[in-house]
């Protein structure tokens, strides 16, 4: 045997030593998490609230990728959770879920900026549709501290103006 093998096997028996029967290092670690671990925390304490207000910071993204999530699972509802008021009641749930059903958002699009016109925000997009970079302008307003979509072209299977 070599020393360095020597040496390792050494290092090896030292460390078997130092355990306890019936304890492992992933028991310490359970342990160790529990100890840092504050009891009085209830689950809702532990809870993040995000801001939903900002249009083009939600949840780590935008509304706009927001809503083409949606749409590529298939919530339609929560797609109508973030829909203008106005909208929902010009059109209906039916109406406009079935509209949302019909739309064409299987391309690529990135957020480049926002501007301001009075009410409503107005985010623009970068997007990429047969080869062709296109702009794309997304109107959105704030309704009880939450960011919704006011659709432009719905009827022509479009939201963006």
């Amino acid at each position: 045997m070599t020393i360095a093998s020597l040496m390792l096997m050494a290092i090896f028996f030292a460390a078997c030593e130092n355990e306890k029967p019936g304890s492992s290092s992933q028991n310490k670690k359970i342990q160790k998490i529990a100890i840092e671990t504050p009891e009085n925390k209830s689950k809702e304490d532990k809870i993040e609230s995000f801001d939903m207000s900002n249009p083009a910071f939600m949840m780590g993204t935008n509304i706009g990728t927001i809503f083409k999530t949606y749409y590529k699972v298939g919530d339609f509802n929560k797609m109508i959770t973030y829909t203008a008021s106005s909208t929902v009641k010009n059109y209906g749930r039916e109406k406009l879920m079935s509209l949302y059903r019909n739309l064409d958002l299987g391309f690529d699009m990135k957020f480049k900026n926002m501007t301001t016109d009075g009410n409503e925000k107005i985010l623009h997009y970068e997007v990429m549709i047969n080869a062709t970079k296109l702009v794309k302008r997304l109107h959105v307003v704030i309704e009880n501290d939450t960011a919704r979509i006011v659709p432009q072209h719905l009827e022509n299977s479009d939201i963006f103006e």
